[in-house]
This record gives structure tokens, sequence and C-alpha cells, in this order.
């Protein structure tokens, strides 16, 4: 059991690494094109760039998942990610800047992001005993939220004193330190799951793994749910740079608070899932964090001054590994696992189409000021504490999550 656990955190670990090496360089150009434009449509751009990709190729990445060695996978994706930024790193060394290699860059990203969400997560259930994948999620949030936390940081520093090659050989560094664990420290099961099929045809595959979601009620209710509160908290995520750049000042050092005290929070939220365990119901804890993260996006809004606004950026953070770790946890435990890896595609087709699609209709206002940015934010925030309160206080919806079974 001991030796499944470390196993397990050494993965954990690994992929954090990693996830700090692709987030400081999205962080970097989201902060650049930030306080370079002023514009809400130029960073709806950017982040539809890094989501579309995921959301367009997660389905084929989670047949993928489901089918071959994920080691291997999460290598080979890895390594491609890390040769591309270093050659764009060697290239800005020389002196050449142009605005299509930082937007190719966050598309290799993404398209990287779409095959490691699914087989990440596809991995989790075959590393670690059932009864551990609650407390396992909630040390897995304390090592992405550190990733998270750190990566802003340290990129608002370097941003500030360095070029901003010098961001990407720091990413590249630490990534490469995440790739070595995952190949020489971490065994994952080399047996894929559906390896003794005859039929290889991917579209069949896809189409088993969409009729299965459809055939289950607790996957359908589950993800109806994270689609709802994704196109709803859109505004919040794709805003609140907006919101601070506006209300209290464009500084490098306003957006590195910006983000650290929300990751910041994560950290504390992930250890208070890891010890703690959440509710013995799983949907009970995500619909409860759901209510707090509504109530503290809201008054992202109210505040009047950054502390204030710093305070309940810092409290949304908390709540959010004790919503997203229950989801995980959910379909870890009661999806059956030969589906893992298309069932967790879909899960990250629902939780990245949010933004991109909010960007539609809230850029193009705000970018003319037709809305006041504050009230963009306090609204989605009202619906999320609503909604939630809602799905808690119905037991049909909690029961669907609870009581689903693997088959």
């Amino acid at each position: 059991m001991k030796i499944k656990l470390l196993n397990a955190r050494l993965f954990i670990i690994s992929e954090s690494l990693i996830l700090f090496f692709c987030m400081t360089v999205n962080f970097a150009i989201s902060w650049y094109v930030t306080l370079s434009t002023n514009s809400p449509v130029m960073i709806a751009f950017i982040s539809a760039l890094s989501l579309m990709p995921t959301f367009l190729l997660a389905p084929i990445a989670g047949v993928i998942a489901d089918r071959h060695n994920r080691k291997k996978l999460m290598v080979i994706t890895y390594g491609i990610i890390s040769a591309y930024i270093l050659i764009l790193a060697a290239i800005y060394t020389g002196g050449y800047y142009h605005i299509w290699m930082e937007l190719s860059t966050v598309v290799i990203i993404g398209i990287g992001q779409a095959v490691l969400f699914p087989t990440v997560g596809s991995v989790i259930p075959d590393i670690v005993p059932e009864e551990e994948i609650g407390k396992l999620n909630g040390f897995r949030a304390i090592c992405e939220s550190a990733a998270l936390f750190i990566s802003p940081a340290i990129g608002g520093i370097f941003l500030s004193h360095f070029t901003f090659e010098k961001v990407l050989y720091l990413g590249i560094t630490v990534g490469a330190i995440g790739i070595f664990l995952l190949i020489f420290k971490v065994t994952i099961p080399n047996t894929p799951k559906e390896a003794h099929l005859n039929d290889n045809r991917l579209l069949t595959h896809l189409k088993n793994g969409l009729l299965y979601i459809k055939n289950s009620r607790m996957l359908r209710t589950l993800f109806t749910y994270l689609c709802f509160f994704e196109l709803v908290v859109s505004p919040i995520n794709l805003l609140n740079q907006i919101l601070v750049v506006r209300e209290y000042g464009a500084e490098y050092w306003r957006l590195t608070v910006n983000e650290t005290s929300y990751f910041v929070g994560m950290i504390i939220g992930g250890l208070i899932l890891s010890a703690w365990g959440g509710f013995k119901r799983d949907s009970h804890t995500l619909a409860l964090a759901a209510f707090g993260f509504g109530v503290c996006s809201a008054m992202l809004a109210v505040m009047s001054n950054f502390l204030g606004y710093i305070f309940f950026m810092f409290l949304s953070g908390v709540f959010m590994p004790l919503y997203d770790a229950p989801a995980q946890t959910l379909i870890e435990t009661k999806a059956s696992p030969l589906y893992t890896g298309r069932i967790f595609a879909v899960a990250t087709m629902v939780m990245t189409i949010g933004l991109p699609l909010g960007s539609v209709v809230i850029a193009p206002l705000e970018e003319h000021n037709l809305l006041p940015v504050k009230l963009v934010i306090f609204i989605p925030g009202v619906i999320i504490a609503l909604s939630s309160l809602y799905f808690i206080k119905n037991k049909d919806k909690i029961d669907i999550l609870t009581d689903g079974e693997r088959k």
C-alpha cells in the first residue's frame, strides 16, 4: 500500500513540475498581452487559442489514452512541447521577436493539454486503491495549486527584471525535472485497457465512449452541472485581470498578487481536502464548494479596495479544489475503468468550452465598455451560488451522483 501511494505521489509531483513549466509560459504571454493592449478581445483570443485545441482534440486523445501505453504517451507529448519551446527560446535569444511565435506557443501547449488531461486523469485509478483516491486528489490539488501559485510569481519577477526568453528557459528546466521523475521514478501499468479488442477503428471506440456516457445517469447529471458552471464562470475567469487593471492599476505586481492569492487559496483548499477527505457524499462537497465560490466571486465586484478584492480572490481559491477534486473522484470511482480516458476527454471538453463561448459574448461588450466590468463579474457569481443551492436541495440530483456504480 505504501509503495503504491509513494508511486502515485511521485507521479503527481512530476505532473505538477511540468504544469509549472506550461503555466509559467502561458502566464507570461497572457500578461504581456494584457498590459500591452488592455483589450478584452485580445485576451479572449489568447484564451481561445489555448483552449480550442484542447476542446477539439480531447475526444481523440481519450480514445488513444484508453488503448495505448499512457506513460509513453505522456513522455512523448511533454518532449514535443519542451522541444518546441526550447527552439522558440533560442530564436528569442537571437533577437527575433514576432507575435505569431507567442500565439503558436499557446496553440502547441493547448494541443499537448488535449492529450495530457484525459491521459493523466485515467492513470489515477490504475495506480492507487479506490479508497485512497479522494485524499490523493486532495494531494494532487495541493501540488498543482503550488505549481500554479509559483508560476505567476516567478513569471512576474522574471518579466519585471529579465527578458521573456529567460522565463522560457526557466520553465524548460523545471519541466525537464518532471519528465525525469516520470520516466525513471514512476511506474504505470503498461497494459492498455482495450488492447484485446480487434476493432482498431478510432471512431468506433469514440462512439462507444459517448454511448456509455449517454447511458449513465450519473455522468449525464455531473457533466450537465459542470458545463453550466464553466459557462457561467467564464466572465469571471476572463475579466478578473481587466478588473484589476482598470480599477486598481496596470502594474505587473498587481497581476501577480491577483493570480498568486487565488493559487495560495487553492493550496489551502487542497490541504483541507487532503486531511478531511470531504463529506461522505462527494456531490455535497462539490455543490457546497460551488456555493462558496459563487459568493466569493460576487464579492470581487463589490470590493472598493485592492486588499478586500485579494481577500475574496484568496477565498475563491480555497473553494476551487473542494469543487474540482470531488468531480474527479466521482468519475474515477463511479465510471467504468474501460472508458476512463474517453470520459475524462469529455470532461476536458466540458471544462474548456465555457471560456471560449463566454468570450464570444462578453469580450466585445467589454471592449467597447458597454457593460461595467464589475457587473459582469457580480452576476455570474450570484447565479453560481443560487444554482448550487438548488442542486443541494434537489435530493434526486444528489442521489444520482452518489448511487452511480461502475459497470
